[in-house]
């Protein structure tokens, strides 16, 4: 008798227990997740090109591995040899030399990035805030082309992490100021707004973003 009491005893906890579980489950509640997401990558809002999947504009998807123009290497502390495989520090750009910078310097005063298939404004205009800079860009009347303001991706391409004050090519962009360049996209903030565009540095190649009445320089790409 103490047996059979016992093993309902223990039905009857088992049938409770999963009730329990079957509530909890049913209740609605779930795991803490965000209502929406904001994103505020320069490299996804790209409001003058198509995004996909990847959230790249397809002109991007269609160039090779670019490289830094980086062609030195370092430890911790300092510059250093390059080092062999299996050495410490072995792996950074300055060992794998991919993609490697090169440009055609046209007689129209145009750039032409071998790498990428881009072509460039060879000059710039300097102290212009980002309206300013879009309406130069898209009334440019230069080497018989339409232009408009670069991209993040674009911007950053030229950039040459080997080299500061300019961090550019300075054969194929001569006088290019260590400064502040302004790119297409707008910055939404979380309120929706975009008062806020991305400038890239010339200085050293940071990326950042700023109020867009501001005043910075801008080079212009060609429309493909």
């Amino acid at each position: 008798m103490f047996e059979r009491t016992k093993i309902i005893f223990l039905l009857v906890v088992t049938i409770l227990l999963m009730t329990a579980v079957s509530c909890d489950q049913g209740s609605g509640k779930k795991s803490e997740e965000p209502d929406s997401i904001s994103v505020d990558d320069s490299d996804t809002e790209l409001e003058t090109e198509t995004k996909t999947s990847h959230g790249f504009p397809p002109n991007v998807q269609r160039w090779p591995l670019v490289g830094t123009g980086q062609y030195q290497c370092f430890d911790h502390e300092k510059q250093i040899p390059c080092p062999s495989i299996g050495e410490p520090f072995y792996g950074q750009d300055g060992n794998h030399q991919i993609g490697v910078r090169s440009y055609g310097v046209n007689d129209d005063a145009t750039v032409t990035d071998i790498l990428t298939g881009i072509v460039w404004q060879q000059g710039f205009k300097t102290d212009v805030s980002w309206y300013e800079a879009k309406s130069y860009c898209d009334n440019l009347s230069l080497a018989g082309f339409s232009w408009r303001l670069p991209t993040t991706h674009e911007l950053k391409s030229i950039v040459d992490y080997g080299a500061s004050k300019p961090s550019i090519n300075t054969t194929a962009f001569p006088d290019t100021p260590s400064d502040w360049f302004w790119a297409a996209p707008v910055r939404h903030n979380q309120f929706g707004t975009t008062e806020t565009a991305w400038i890239i540095s010339f200085i050293d190649g940071q990326v950042e973003y700023t109020a867009r009445n501001n005043f910075y320089n801008v080079r212009c790409v060609k429309i493909d």
